[in-house]
């Protein structure tokens, strides 16, 4: 994925969104939100790749990939709920686009978790171990 394409295909969907907001508002939000869509597939590969290095490497160096996972499913549902809520911003209905980005932290929270007790467990643990 070259930058100069995301921008070309910004561009584009910008333009038609702005041309057709004068004519058919409804439409013009159809363009943004699909525009944002294929913006977001062309990112897929990238991502893809970047979830293979995180795993190549995490194994690598002893890491569990157990959290690498943990920490690329937040980045992700971070990223969705953003689009999801600018989307919604700018169809005019920031209300709908506050409750995408309070469920998208409700499951950010839902999945860090069990992670975060696992972690505080473990930290309890090796205190009991210490000691006497």
């Amino acid at each position: 994925m070259k930058l100069m394409s995301v921008i070309a295909l910004a561009f584009l969907g910008v333009s038609c969104s702005l041309m057709l907001k004068k004519m058919r508002p409804e439409l013009a939000a159809l363009v943004a939100a699909a525009t944002g869509i294929l913006l977001f597939s062309l990112c897929l590969e990238p991502l893809g790749e970047l979830f293979s290095f995180f795993q190549s490497h995490s194994l690598a160096y002893g890491l569990e990939t157990e959290y690498i996972g943990l920490a690329i499913k937040v980045i992700g549902i971070a990223y969705l709920a953003q689009m999801g809520t600018s989307i919604c911003q700018d169809a005019g209905e920031s209300a709908i686009g506050g409750k995408v980005e309070l469920c998208g932290r409700i499951l950010i929270l839902s999945a860090a978790l069990p992670a975060a007790f696992q972690v505080l467990e473990s930290a309890m643990s090796l205190i009991r171990e210490a000691l006497p």
